[in-house]
């Protein structure tokens, strides 16, 4: 565990749909131009930000392992979102991906949840005490499966669509709703 960070207040992300303008399902974002950062996610995150909170982004990018793009494209990628982070003061201790093929039985892929454990065990925080925010119904069935909170960005038919029996902790239209949901509950 790094000295310098408050390990109760680190927050859980995905990455596309969620910190950036999504490219589609089961479509990637394959150079840095094609990254475009979600207005109220950078509000929010600099709001979580200025109260002491940092951020690790937990993403199945199965781009790679489906060959549509290189884990040289995936490290450019990152690496600007990276700059990105850092050009607007929120602290990003990590980008944890799993490149594997969304038709493989991988156990790190999303919704199963060794990406949470591996970032946990790096980063000394618990599971329990903290949320994961995501776009999509299974980043909240990721959220449930790694014993973390959710916060879910989307519309709540959508979750009934997946079966039915999803519940986030919380429901937001964007994340600096999402933020609010944070602060107020730790107040």
């Amino acid at each position: 565990m790094k000295s310098n960070i408050n390990p109760t207040k680190i927050i859980l992300l995905d990455r596309d749909g969620t910190v950036n303008v999504s490219p589609g399902r089961r479509r990637y974002i394959k150079s840095e131009d094609e990254l475009i950062l979600i207005k109220e996610s950078i509000e929010g995150l600099r709001l979580l930000a200025s109260r002491g909170y940092s951020f690790i982004i937990i993403t199945n990018q199965a781009g790679v392992g489906a060959g549509h793009m290189t884990e040289d494209d995936l490290t450019a990628v990152n690496s600007r979102l990276k700059e990105e982070f850092q050009n607007h003061n929120i602290p990003l201790l990590d980008i944890i991906c799993c490149t594997d093929h969304y038709e493989s039985d991988s156990k790190r892929r999303k919704p199963n949840p060794t990406m949470f454990f591996e970032a946990r065990d790096r980063y000394g925080f618990s599971l329990a005490e903290t949320y994961y925010i995501g776009d999509d119904p299974r980043d909240v069935l990721a959220a449930y499966n790694a014993g973390t909170k959710s916060i879910y960005l989307g519309k709540k038919e959508l979750l009934k669509d997946f079966g039915g029996n999803l519940k986030p902790d919380h429901i937001a239209n964007d994340m600096l709703d999402a933020a609010k949901i944070i602060l107020n509950m730790s107040d």
